[in-house]
């Protein structure tokens, strides 16, 4: 017979060396922290306050309220509490996830000193092997000196029955509903990093095909997929996208953007059905339908006529999606340095024996390693010389380096494209030096599956080898170029 028992769900977050979490009805949103907002305000806990949608949110750094050695954080994000109609911030260091336990497996503490009392007690968590603190909303409210502020959407306050313990079994999970168009979908929440409300989408040269752009998050500039794309269930109309979610992958964070994050609501293993994969363009990324059975009056309404039922994602196969992991490590800042156009880190891979590949047109379409490109920036030289010599179109500035850009179509000799007029250029790192290659389009990040070398072909240029990119009907053999190794070549030339 089936165990009933009594569960509560908390949202795990990290500062420090804490493990930390909050009761989920308290739990708003989670933000990226950005820079603060100082605020007249004595208590030393209050490091400043977050723009949240025009309401100046307080936020505390626990740290300083308990005492304790305050480090920086390289990726810090705020936890928005709500409790009693008003809103309070909670510096972390990031999100570890929804969980659910035991009302019996939490071992309470009290303390009659104000500040200890926002500890209520410890749970180990199972599905991550951790000691978690619990957090007291209540004792939080009431820390000496810090103000909390008016809830804006108080509408988004749950109702005290809501807040009960409910009686489900130990097999439920909690499943997060969002909307893309008039697309309903679902994923287990275990599996989001964080939520974000009304992101800012801003151009970059990784804007193609299923990517939008990039949005601030985590200190980097993310990749935002539309998510209604990928799945091939057509665009989202990028000024519909109010809410966005993000994964951690093990390269980076992807962000993904939808209509709207709905709600999380707990779910049984019954209540998924099957869905034919023929009826679905990328069956690979569903797990079938989540019954809309799960979902409260008031929730269906909201969601629409669409309710009937959530089609389920499934979170792995997302995270592995081949465009996914190779957009997962455009998002890792150099170190020491503001972050102001996309940067890549050398780990886009995907899958063992694969190699992520950036494919740009140059008389026809080439492809280079992804991992030889430090940055891709739009095309824009500060100075253009004249009479510069051949390729050199002329100098641009980036984080105080000068860079000098070269014709890519020049150095190969590529006149196809009838000196179409560079739009990015490719930074590369080559004898401690950046060198720049300007190309006239980007068109994708691809997975190559082999490479082969130059034995195979004798004839061909030391700079060029052969990939083969893609898969199946879509599988194409591009021309590869090292552009480490034009740039030494260059460098001994010039």
């Amino acid at each position: 017979m089936e165990t009933v028992t009594s569960i509560q769900s908390f949202g795990g977050f990290s500062l420090g060396s804490m493990q930390l979490a909050l009761p989920m009805e308290a739990l708003r949103e989670v933000m990226p922290c950005g820079t603060l907002i100082d605020l007249p305000c004595p208590a030393a806990s209050v490091v400043g306050g977050l723009d949240l949608r025009g309401v100046v949110v307080p936020v505390v750094d626990l740290r300083i309220a308990l005492g304790r050695e305050v480090q920086s954080s390289q990726y810090p994000c705020v936890i928005i509490m709500a409790h009693a109609g008003k809103l309070l911030g909670l510096l972390a260091d990031g999100v570890t996830g929804i969980f659910a336990c035991e009302s019996s497996h939490i071992h309470l503490a009290s303390s009659s000193d104000p500040t200890t009392a926002t500890f209520l007690g410890s749970i180990r968590r199972e599905d991550a092997d951790l000691l978690v603190s619990l957090l007291s909303p209540q004792a939080l409210s009431q820390l000496d000196g810090v103000p909390m502020v008016e809830d804006p959407e108080p509408d988004r306050q749950r109702t005290q029955e809501e807040r009960d313990e409910v009686q489900i079994s130990d097999e439920a999970r909690p499943m997060m509903l969002m909307r893309c168009s008039r697309i309903a979908l679902a994923m287990d929440a275990m599996a989001v990093h964080a939520t974000m409300s009304h992101p800012d989408i801003y151009p970059s040269a990784l804007a193609m095909g299923h990517c939008k752009g990039v949005i601030d998050y985590a200190g980097a500039k993310v990749p935002a997929v539309d998510l209604q794309s990928l799945c091939g269930l057509g665009e989202l109309d990028v000024d519909e996208a109010a809410h966005a979610f993000v994964l951690s992958l093990d390269a980076g964070h992807v962000a993904f953007l939808v209509s709207e994050v709905i709600d999380v609501v707990r779910t049984m293993p019954d209540d998924v059905m099957p869905v034919p994969a023929f009826a679905l363009p990328n069956p690979d990324l569903f797990s079938g339908a989540l019954r809309a059975s799960v979902l409260s009056t008031e929730r269906a309404e909201r969601a629409g006529e669409m309710a009937s039922q959530y089609l389920l994602l499934n979170g792995p196969a997302l995270k592995a999606f081949p465009a996914v992991a190779a957009l997962a490590g455009v998002n890792a800042p150099m170190s020491g340095a503001v972050l102001n156009a996309t940067t890549f880190s050398t780990s886009a891979q995907s899958e063992a024996g694969t190699q992520a590949m950036l494919t740009y047109t140059l008389g026809g379409e080439t492809a280079t390693p992804l991992e030889q490109v430090e940055e891709i920036l739009p095309y824009a030289c500060d100075t253009a010389l004249s009479d510069a010599y051949g390729p050199l179109l002329g100098f641009m500035v980036n984080r105080n380096r000068s860079i000098p850009v070269l014709s890519l179509t020049h150095l190969t000799g590529s006149q196809a494209d009838g000196q179409t007029p560079p739009s990015s250029v490719l930074v590369v790192a080559s004898e401690g030096e950046l060198v720049g290659f300007a190309v006239p389009q980007l068109r994708a990040i691809e997975q190559a599956r082999w490479t082969p070398g130059p034995e195979h072909g004798s004839q061909r240029a030391s700079t060029k080898d052969l990939a083969q990119v893609g898969a199946g009907p879509q599988a194409k053999l591009l021309p590869v170029i090292d552009l480490r190794q034009m740039a030494r070549s260059v460098q001994q030339r010039i």
